[in-house]
């Protein structure tokens, strides 16, 4: 009887963990909606320049990432990626899958002040364990919130 007990007790302390858990990470999360503007973009320790990105913006909405082209005032999606996130590490961690397809990009994350920076390795290799992309096959995001 008191295994019982005991198990039971277990079992909805964890429960109330993993719900405590679940909020905070919803509350995480709910930082990333919205329309971000792209401040800086680095492939494989490069920085691009501004006229590749003064067009794109990213924007986050329903466990969904679209990255868009404002061109002549008319923004239109370029790729549409749906989002999976685990905030409980540091850095966040990330997984995109693009729309149609079967691939994993995985990637970390981190909010410093209202920035987001973001590292994907595209290649589907490993997960990136820093925000850097000075060797091998990383792209950095660095975003802004769109005012």
């Amino acid at each position: 009887m008191n295994l019982r007990l005991t198990c039971a007790a277990a079992v909805l302390l964890l429960g109330a963990v993993a719900h405590a858990d679940d909020a905070a990470n919803k509350k995480q999360l709910a930082r990333f909606d919205g329309v971000w503007k792209v401040d800086k973009l680095n492939v494989n320790g490069s920085d691009q320049p501004t006229r590749n990105t003064e067009n794109l913006s990213i924007r986050f909405k329903d466990g969904t990432m679209f990255v868009d082209s404002t061109i002549n005032g008319e923004t239109k999606t370029v790729t549409k990626l749906g989002v999976k996130m685990d905030p409980s590490f540091d850095p966040g961690l990330f997984d995109l899958r693009p729309e149609n397809d079967d691939k994993t990009i995985e990637g970390i994350y981190k909010f410093t002040g209202e920035q987001l920076q973001i590292c994907v390795n595209p290649t589907g290799q490993s997960r990136p364990t820093e925000i850097s992309a000075a060797e091998g096959a990383n792209i950095v995001l660095i975003l802004s919130p769109k005012k």
